[in-house]
């Protein structure tokens, strides 16, 4: 799964972090930009509370009050996000940069709506741009090697997570998109280790774990795979035992059926159940494969891409099994 980390990326740099209050809003504050940027800060503290709603209300009105405010463009913008709003989205980042052509976190936030829609040429610019302007920001060379990968360009991807890990060797999310960038060049061994790495910096990063089975399956150490998660599942802060990942995991282990995993992945929203298919055909080919079905796993791989959830490393990983001589048709 990607989108998670997606989104941290996005909102790194947000204007108020979480824990900080904003300026009290009283009747004495007479300058309309002292008042747009403190309902900014107000509008940030409501996102951190799971205000989304009262967060993009105080970020319009900071901008009604002033349209010079490239942080309220930018920090609407990722509301709209949220909502689903690309378009709207776009709309505010591209006024964010053109208000501040130096705003690094706008380019990073422009560049993630634009790989969303498969615009890989104008991502790429904009993360290109975020690290002109921050050479030592991890999170636009992470960004960039998301959208280097997508592009087939592995050897260029690699080189920017050498990168962000380099920077930041604490960010779990860089050695588990290096290790995906790995697993598409079978370089099973080298994958486990950043898998690994990374589920031993964050152990909520369970998709990690997931990954890590799939490579020491591949390297044909299936016992070492099912005891490694276990025990990943087992250490998962956070968890609900019936939460979506445990499935995969009961799934990965052989406590549940592939007809379960299935049955599990529907849900009340379309979009998560498109989310959950996709993840469930590539664990239900993952085990096809590892069990020698080739022709059975790439139906399943084919299914994964049908859900067309691309901002999933699931896709990516079903794509590259079906490019292998063995997926192949």
């Amino acid at each position: 799964m990607r989108s998670s980390f997606w989104l941290r990326v996005c909102f790194s740099g947000f204007l108020l972090i979480a824990g900080l209050s904003p300026e009290p809003l009283t009747a004495a504050t007479k300058n309309t930009t002292l008042l747009a940027e403190a309902l900014n800060r107000a509008g940030a503290d409501k996102y951190a509370r799971g205000d989304i709603e009262g967060a993009l209300v105080d970020f319009t009105k900071a901008i009604e009050l002033d349209p010079g405010l490239p942080e309220a463009y930018r920090n609407r913008g990722m509301m709209r996000m949220v909502k689903k709003d690309r378009n709207g989205a776009l709309a505010d980042f591209n006024k964010a940069i053109e208000l501040n052509p130096r705003y690094l976190g706008a380019y990073n936030s422009r560049g993630f709506v634009e790989a969303s829609e498969g615009n890989t040429k104008d991502a790429l610019a904009d993360f290109s741009r975020a690290i002109e302007l921050n050479p030592r920001d991890p999170s636009a060379y992470n960004n960039r090697g998301i959208v280097l990968i997508n592009k087939g360009d592995i050897e260029g991807a690699l080189a920017d997570y050498r990168k962000a890990i380099a920077l930041n060797p604490r960010d779990a999310w860089s050695y588990l998109n290096r290790g995906v960038a790995l697993a598409v060049q079978e370089k099973w061994r080298k994958a486990d280790a950043d898998f690994d790495t990374s589920l031993r910096l964050d152990s909520t990063c369970i998709y990690a774990g997931f990954y890590r089975f799939m490579a020491q399956m591949r390297l044909g150490q299936a016992a070492e795979a099912k005891k490694n998660l276990a025990e990943a599942l087992r250490k998962r802060r956070g968890a609900r035992p019936d939460d979506w990942p445990s499935h995969i995991g009961a799934f990965l282990l052989g406590q549940e059926s592939e007809a379960d995993l299935l049955k599990h992945a529907e849900a009340k929203e379309a979009e998560t159940t498109r989310k959950q298919r996709c993840a469930a055909w590539f664990y239900a080919g993952l085990a096809r494969l590892t069990t020698g079905e080739k022709d059975a796993a790439a139906i399943c791989f084919r299914k994964c891409l049908l859900t067309g959830e691309k901002d999933f490393w699931e896709c990516t990983l079903a794509s590259a099994e079906l490019g292998r001589p063995e997926g192949k048709k």
